[in-house]
């Protein structure tokens, strides 16, 4: 599959949500959820043009804010992932989101943004993200570069417990 990695522009902003919520409507992310909640998931992860504009406001304003980076990877004309990190902390990259068309999953894409996310992190600097405690498949692939759970995360996922892992500095 051939597709590119580059910084995302503010006309990218709506795209995003688009590919965020196709991510989210995958059976695996059902699965990750506890039954009482699997409603309030369906519903927030479910089409509003009220919170697209609210996720492409804000989305855009992080695109630009030198504290945040997003990269996107584009397959002819359309994008098929993002990732987002923030720097705010000194110190430490928070990476804050990988999303993958579902379509596009399994090909590399996620490892190829993950990876341009490492990029952004500073030398002496550390890496952090939080993931839902059974997503074995993302935690599988911050494992693979060093990312260990240093402990719980204090919200849950709709339902689900999240742990923080981290990659210590280089």
């Amino acid at each position: 599959m051939d597709y590119v990695i580059r910084r995302a522009n503010i006309s990218d902003a709506e795209v995003l949500y688009s590919i965020s919520l196709r991510s989210h409507a995958t059976s695996y992310y059902e699965n990750l959820v506890s039954d009482a909640q699997k409603q309030n998931f369906y519903d927030y992860y479910k089409w509003s043009a009220e919170r697209e504009s609210q996720f492409s406001a804000v989305m855009a304003r992080k695109i630009v804010h030198p504290a945040w980076h997003v990269a996107v990877a584009v397959q002819g004309e359309g994008i098929i992932g993002y990732v987002i990190a923030h720097s705010k902390i000194e110190g430490k990259l928070m990476i804050r989101g990988l999303f993958v068309d579902p379509s596009k999953q399994s090909a590399g894409v996620g490892t190829a943004l993950f990876e341009r996310s490492l990029s952004w992190v500073k030398s002496g600097d550390s890496a952090e993200l939080t993931v839902v405690e059974g997503n074995v498949i993302a935690r599988s692939l911050y494992e693979k570069y060093r990312f260990e759970v240093i402990g719980e995360y204090e919200e849950d996922f709709f339902g689900a417990k999240q742990v923080i892992m981290q990659r210590p500095a280089n």
